[in-house]
């Protein structure tokens, strides 16, 4: 935004009064600093949802791992050495907070750009999904789907709640806190890619209204 203005250093006079020399820029280069800014971000934005992509992927991975081999203990238990065995009893309803936690993961991911190669193939068998479905069901899957991001708060926080309570081993309380981490990461970074882009188009307003001044 400071690029559409390019302001001199202040200078003052012996009667301290304040001079200010201001550049305008015409129309055709406010135009090019606004068509650079939109390509940085674009691209940016593009780089960020691409390491979202990743991180969700990385960890719907490890929660079907836990789902599919419990009794090995939590990716943590497996990462973290010299923990003591026997492994420590898990949560209640382990299982059933793990499947929930691949759901709303899943659910996360369906809230990337639909053009990313994950979320056009979740896009796609959900669609694929639907298909067999009465169609006022369908309708009312695609008002609510995919989840708001606040459910998702509230499903992932209940697992960590319970870890917090009833175990006492400090690599399970990790393992059901991850699903927040991730949640947490992908709230800032789309908030940030969002504000930015607000940012965008204020400045596309003020070229507009320094073009009919």
């Amino acid at each position: 935004m400071n690029k559409l203005k390019q302001r001199s250093a202040f200078k003052f006079s012996n009667d301290n009064e304040v001079h200010e020399d201001t550049q305008v820029l015409d129309e055709q280069e406010q135009e090019e600093v606004i068509e650079a800014l939109r390509s940085e971000h674009a691209s940016s934005s593009r780089h960020y949802y691409k390491f979202l992509q990743g991180c969700l992927s990385f960890t719907i991975l490890l929660q079907c791992w836990f789902f599919v081999s419990p009794r090995l203990g939590t990716p943590v238990h497996v990462f973290i050495p010299n923990v003591k065995t026997p492994l420590p009893n898990l949560i209640p309803f382990a299982t059933w907070f793990t499947l929930l936690n691949i759901i709303m993961l899943l659910n996360l991911m369906l809230h990337l750009p639909k053009d990313m190669s994950f979320p056009r193939l979740l896009h796609s068998i959900l669609s694929s999904l639907m298909s067999w479905l009465p169609l006022h069901i369908q309708e009312l899957a695609g008002r609510h789907v995919p989840f708001p991001i606040t459910w998702t708060a509230g499903l992932f926080i209940s697992p960590a709640i319970i870890a917090m309570f009833t175990v006492t081993d400090i690599p399970q309380i990790l393992w059901w806190s991850l699903p927040n981490i991730v949640l947490g990461i992908v709230v800032l970074v789309t908030s940030w890619i969002k504000q930015t882009s607000l940012d965008m188009e204020r400045l596309e307003k003020m070229k507009y209204e320094a073009k009919g001044a």
